[in-house]
């Protein structure tokens, strides 16, 4: 990966994580795409030069705490050596130890909501 590449994609990453703490205290709808970019520490410009548009962004979001959670559940089947109960339990206990993750479940709550009205949103959470 070119260097110029590596430095957009920990961008984009930083604008994640920024948009991941608005969308968790003010909703999808209400995350101002100003605070996302403040938070981040880059220029407002820059962030739609990321993700050229709200729903853009809102999507990475939810597909990046989607991905959270498979990625644990998954690590969590496969280190169980039972079969399964004993998989589902692990599975269980893993993703209660991503509910200690506030902004996480409140990511999901909001995109769980804002779902209801918006296709993209839907089709991103249902991945």
């Amino acid at each position: 990966m070119r260097r110029a590449e590596h430095l957009t994609e920990e961008r984009r990453e930083a604008v994640i994580e920024a948009a991941m703490g608005v969308i968790a205290e003010r909703g999808i709808a209400g995350a101002p795409t100003a605070e996302v970019a403040k938070r981040a520490g880059i220029s407002h410009a820059y962030l739609f030069r990321l993700y050229p548009t709200k729903s853009d962004l809102a999507i990475a979001v939810v597909e990046h705490a989607n991905k959270r959670i498979y990625d644990a559940l998954a690590a969590a089947a496969a280190a169980e050596k039972g079969e399964g109960p004993e998989k589902l339990r692990a599975m269980g206990q893993a993703y209660g130890e991503l509910l200690a993750d506030r902004q996480l479940l409140l990511v999901q709550l909001h995109s769980h909501a804002a779902a209801a009205e918006d296709d993209a949103i839907r089709a991103a959470a249902q991945n």
